[in-house]
């Protein structure tokens, strides 16, 4: 890996795409083998746990403070210009898997969930995910001032 990745979500929340990308430039430049998928897979998931993580902080960040215009800058920030990204490196890592054929013993159902993740992913849908999204904050936020 380009170094190691921050141990908590408060220390990668400030991170910008410019330093996350190595990181997944690493992982599809990286050998998979049988020897080797297991560390893989082990760094995916600590890539995609730190990104989920944030994505969800900022979230709730919103929605406890439906006034915060600050928290809801850093979340449409994130969205557009991490987790927009994110899912096209995501989905080539996705391929790379399972071109690669392998499946670690007990990672049948994840690799199932990949593959139709995989088959069903369009890169020109990945900004309306985002502006879906920024439409349901709007309306939590909306919601919220009615009470």
């Amino acid at each position: 890996m380009p170094g190691t990745l921050p141990n908590t979500t408060l220390e990668f929340m400030n991170w910008s795409w410019s330093q996350i990308e190595p990181y997944y430039a690493e992982l599809a430049d990286r050998p998979l083998t049988e020897e080797t998928v297991e560390t893989w897979l082990l760094d995916w998931t600590a890539l995609v746990r730190l990104l989920s993580e944030t994505g969800s902080r900022l979230q709730i960040a919103t929605t406890v403070n439906t006034e915060d215009k600050d928290a809801v800058t850093r979340l449409q920030n994130f969205m557009v210009n991490i987790a927009e990204p994110a899912a096209s490196q995501e989905q080539k890592l996705k391929e790379k898997m399972l071109n690669s054929e392998l499946t670690p013993a007990g990672f049948e159902n994840a690799m199932r969930n990949i593959q139709t993740e995989a088959e069903i992913f369009r890169e020109a849908n990945v900004p309306l995910f985002t502006r879906n999204r920024n439409w349901t904050s709007n309306i939590t936020r909306l919601w919220a001032h009615r009470r």
